[in-house]
C-alpha cells in the first residue's frame, strides 16, 4: 500500500446527504489525498488534470459504513479486508486486544489496508466471569471490588483503550466506582447493562451505550421490580456459564415480554433519549439466536473463514443457545425475536440514538456482509431506509464525536466513501450493490473488491484451527 496521496473525481453521481435525507443528482466530487477536497454540480466542475476519473452515472455515493460492535477473528488478512470490501470503513471493536492496536497502528501509517478501528479494553465483568469457562483465550478483567474497578479502567487507559466494556455480571458498586473512575479520566464506558444493575443508574452514571437488547424487557415489564429483582439474582449453575445465564435470562424475557408496559416502556426510552445514551441492538445476533432455523449451514460467506468455523458456529448456536431449549422454549425464542424488533420500534420513536452494530465472530455473522443484514432487519423493525442508513454513518460519528470529519459525504470530511449502483434511500439492502469503496481517499474499484474478496478466500482456505479458539466474543 503506498502512501503517495491519490486523487479521484466521481463524476455525475448522485450524492446521497444522510443528514437531511436528500439526494443531490449529478454531481462532481473532488478527492485529494484522504480528504473531500470539493461537491458541486457536474456541469459547474470539471475533472482536474491528474485526478483519476470514475464515472458516477446512474449511481449513488454514500458514507463509509460503520459496524458499531464488532469481534475479530485474530487473522488480520481476514476481518479488515473483509469490512472493506463491504463498504465498512469504521468498526468498534468490543473487545479489546494487543495486536488490535497493532493492527490499527498499521492501517493508520498506511502500511495494511482496512477500516478505522475504535478498540475497547478488554472485557470488565464480576466474579466469576461467564467467560470463565468458555472457549476463548482473549484476556478478560474480573472486577469484583471498587478497588478492582478503578484499577480496570487505569488499565484501558495506560493501554490505549478508547473505552472501557463493561458486562453482565459487574456488581452496581463495582459498575459505580468504573463510572466514577472514568469520568476522571474522561474515558468512556460502555457496553452490556449489568444484571443487577438499572438502566436509570447506568445512565445516570454516564454508560456511553448498551448492547443487544436482552435487558430491556424486564423494565418495561407491568412487574418491573419482580423481574429486576429476578434479573440481580440470575445465577449461572451449569457448564458453559454463558450458556446457563443466557438460558436464565430468556426465561425472564419470556415473562416481561408477556406483561409488557408500553407506559412504563415509554418513560425508560425517553429517560435513555434524554441521557444521550446510545443503545446497539445487533438485531442480527438475536436472529441468529432466537430463529435458528433462518441459519443457512451453507452460507456461501462461509468461504472467507477458515473452513472449520463452520463447526464452531455450529457450536456456538447449538451448544451455548439453542441446543438446551426445550420445545416450548425454542418457539417462545421465535415470538422473543418479533418482541425486539417492536423494541427497537419503540426506541426509534422515543428519539433514542440507535448505532448498527452486528457482533461479528459470533455464530453465522459475518465481518463486513452482516451489516448489510443489520440494516434490513432495521427497516424490518420500521425504521425507514435513510434511518437505518443514518446508523451506519452519521449516527455513530456522532456518537464517537467526529462528526466534524466523518459521517456524510461534505466537503473537508476524510474520503470514506461507498459508491452504489442503486439508491439506498428506495431499499436499504442496495447497500449491497456496491461499485467501489474509498477508504482513506484511496479508491478500490469492483476489480480491486473483487481481488480483496479472492485474496480473503485464499488466506481462510489456508488457515489453521486456531482461528476458531480465538473467535469467541461477548
Amino acid at each position: 500500500m503506498t502512501n503517495n496521496p491519490e486523487q479521484t473525481a466521481i463524476t455525475h453521481v448522485t450524492v446521497v446527504d444522510v443528514i437531511d435525507g436528500r439526494s443531490r443528482p449529478d454531481q462532481t466530487v473532488l478527492i485529494t489525498g484522504d480528504r473531500i477536497d470539493r461537491i458541486g454540480p457536474a456541469a459547474e466542475i470539471g475533472v482536474p488534470e491528474g485526478f483519476r476519473a470514475v464515472d458516477g452515472t446512474g449511481r449513488f455515493l454514500i458514507p463509509g459504513l460503520a459496524d458499531m460492535h464488532v469481534h475479530d477473528s485474530g487473522n488480520e488478512d481476514i476481518d479488515p479486508l473483509l469490512m472493506i470490501a463491504n463498504g465498512v470503513t469504521t468498526g468498534r471493536v468490543m473487545w479489546g486486544t494487543p495486536h488490535l492496536h497493532e493492527w490499527r497502528r498499521r492501517i493508520d501509517s498506511g502500511e495494511r489496508l482496512g477500516p478505522r478501528w475504535i478498540i475497547a479494553s478488554p472485557l470488565v465483568d464480576g466474579g466469576p466471569s461467564l467467560w470463565s469457562d468458555a472457549p476463548a483465550d482473549q484476556e478478560y478483567i474480573v472486577a469484583t471490588t471498587e478497588a478492582e474497578g478503578r484499577a480496570a479502567v487505569r488499565r484501558a487507559q495506560e493501554e490505549g483503550a478508547d473505552f472501557v466494556k463493561v458486562y453482565s455480571r459487574l456488581t452496581p458498586k463495582t459498575l459505580r466506582a468504573i463510572a466514577d473512575e472514568a469520568t476522571k479520566l474522561e474515558l468512556p464506558f460502555a457496553g452490556h447493562l449489568p444484571d443487577a444493575v438499572s438502566f436509570e443508574d447506568a445512565t445516570n452514571w454516564g454508560q456511553r451505550s448498551f448492547e443487544h437488547l436482552h435487558r430491556f424487557g424486564p423494565e418495561t415489564s407491568r412487574h418491573a421490580e419482580r423481574l429486576q429483582q429476578a434479573m440481580a439474582e440470575v445465577e449461572p449453575d451449569w457448564n458453559p456459564l454463558y450458556s446457563s445465564w443466557f438460558q436464565q435470562v430468556a426465561r425472564i424475557e419470556w415473562e416481561a415480554a408477556n406483561t409488557h408496559s408500553a407506559h412504563r416502556a415509554a418513560r425508560l426510552f425517553d429517560r435513555v433519549a434524554a441521557a444521550g445514551a446510545a443503545v446497539c441492538p445487533t438485531l442480527v445476533l438475536h436472529r441468529v439466536l432466537e430463529r435458528p432455523d433462518t441459519v443457512d449451514p451453507r452460507d456461501h460467506r462461509l468461504q472467507y473463514l477458515p473452513s472449520d468455523m463452520a463447526q464452531f458456529y455450529e457450536f456456538i448456536v447449538d451448544g451455548f443457545y439453542a441446543g438446551h431449549r426445550t420445545p416450548e422454549e425454542g418457539f417462545q425464542a421465535r415470538l422473543l425475536f418479533q418482541w425486539r424488533l417492536e423494541t427497537v420500534a419503540s426506541l426509534e420513536a422515543a428519539g433514542v440514538r440507535l448505532l448498527a452494530g452486528t457482533d461479528t465472530m459470533t455464530g453465522y455473522v459475518f465481518p463486513g456482509f452482516s451489516l448489510h443484514d443489520e440494516l434490513g432487519l432495521l427497516v424490518a423493525a420500521g425504521l425507514s431506509p435513510l434511518r437505518a442508513l443514518q446508523t451506519a454513518t452519521i449516527e455513530p460519528a456522532r456518537y464517537l464525536g467526529h462528526d466534524h470529519h466523518q459521517g456524510s459525504v461534505t466537503e473537508g470530511k476524510v474520503a470514506d466513501l461507498v459508491l452504489l449502483d442503486a439508491d439506498p434511500l428506495v431499499d436499504v439492502l442496495h447497500t449491497k450493490a456496491i461499485r467501489a469503496v474509498v477508504a482513506r481517499g484511496r479508491l478500490l474499484d469492483r476489480t480491486a473488491l473483487d481481488g480483496l474478496l479472492a485474496a480473503v478466500r485464499e488466506t481462510a482456505s489456508a488457515a489453521t484451527d486456531e482461528t476458531a479458539a480465538a473467535a469467541v466474543a461477548g
